[in-house]
Parts: C-alpha cells; structure tokens; sequence
C-alpha cells in the first residue's frame, strides 16, 4: 500500500553553482498548479550563492542535500533518484523550467499502470528566458509502445527532455550510467523501453531548457 502522507512527485534539481538561473527554476515549480510534490535539489558542493538562494524559499516541499564534494553530475543525478520520496520523478536541470500544467498533466497518463514514461516537446529559451522556438518531434499528442519507443528514439535521436518518469523504474535500472557520458539520458531511456514501458508524448511544450 502507497503511504499518503508521501508526495506523489519528485522534481529533482541537480545543481553546481547554479546561482544564475536557480531561483527561476524553483518557482517554476512552486508555481505549478498542482501541490503534491517535493522539490529536491541536489547541491553538487557548489560555492556559490546556490545555498542562500534555496534557504530563501520558505517552502516546506523543499528538501536540500548538499554534497561534500563534488561527485560528478551523472552521480549527482542518480543519488537524485535515491533520495526521492515521490512514486513519480522529475529530472529537472537548474538551468530549465517547467511550464504551466506541467505536473498534472503529466502525472495524469501515469495513472495508465502500462505507461513508464510522460514527455513531450518542449520550449527553447534564453538566457533571460525570451522564448525562441519550441522542439516538437511530432503532430499530435500520442502513446508509444516500447517498440515504438525505440524507433522514436533512434529516429529523433534524444528526442526526450525532462521527462516525468516512474521512481521505481529508475531504481531497478540504477540511475544514470557515468560509461555513456552525455548519452546518459538516453541510454536510460532505451533501457526503460526495453523493459516493456509504454510513453506518452505530448504535442504542446510543458518545460523549457
């Protein structure tokens, strides 16, 4: 039985000095119009202001973990996963946000038990957060079977961000694998379709890097 008094989602922030784009990134979240998560951020020994700008929100959902050196950001992702409280979890770098409706809409197709994975197109931003264009690999919202999974992956070459995934997957697979370097991501997300896992992709943006 599912403890009630958990968050049913994780977004997890993995952060070094991310004093430039931090406190944007947490009030994308705290702004959602959904309440049950937790904010984990996952300071990676940072010295900068990343500390000051974390104790500055007075949030309970916020939880912080500062490592005492820096273990490298692929390790840093994966204690990400070990940390989380929520059934759900998000990967949401310091330097990305989500976008309005981001977290029901997402955590609504997960309630499909065949669905591993929620993603969808995403907004490009700059550096002051002037939208420039938005990614969108296909038409329509839609559901993949791990098969098409597969071949949306080898055909759009990483075409998943900041996607809402199962915790409990991430556990069984291990996190994040250091030996793929860049290609992490997506070799994780190969593997949780070679697990059988169902996706979900949304047509309009709900995050933005």
């Amino acid at each position: 039985m599912l403890d009630s008094t958990l968050p049913l989602i994780t977004v997890c922030i993995p952060v070094y000095n991310g004093e430039n784009y931090l406190s944007n990134c947490i009030k994308s979240i705290l702004d959602q119009d959904y309440d049950n998560f937790e904010v984990l951020i996952m300071d990676n020994c940072s010295t900068d202001s990343t500390a000051s700008i974390v104790f500055s929100f007075e949030d309970n959902r916020i939880r912080y973990i500062k490592n005492n050196v820096n273990i490298g950001a692929l390790t840093n992702f994966s204690k990400g996963v070990k940390n989380a409280k929520g059934e759900y979890f998000v990967l949401l770098p310091h330097d990305d946000m989500l976008l309005p409706g981001c977290l029901t809409e997402f955590s609504s197709k997960l309630i499909d038990p065949t669905i591993g994975l929620v993603f969808g197109a995403v907004g490009v931003v700059d550096k002051h957060g002037k939208a420039i264009t938005t990614r969108a690999d296909h038409s329509s919202n839609k559901i993949f079977t791990h098969q098409e999974s597969l071949i949306n992956l080898v055909d759009n070459f990483m075409p998943i961000q900041l996607a809402m995934v199962r915790t409990s997957i991430l556990t069984k697979l291990g996190g994040f694998s250091s030996e793929f370097s860049l290609f992490s991501d997506c070799h994780l997300w190969f593997r949780v379709a070679l697990e059988g896992w169902k996706s979900y992709y949304f047509v309009k943006p709900f995050s933005s890097f």
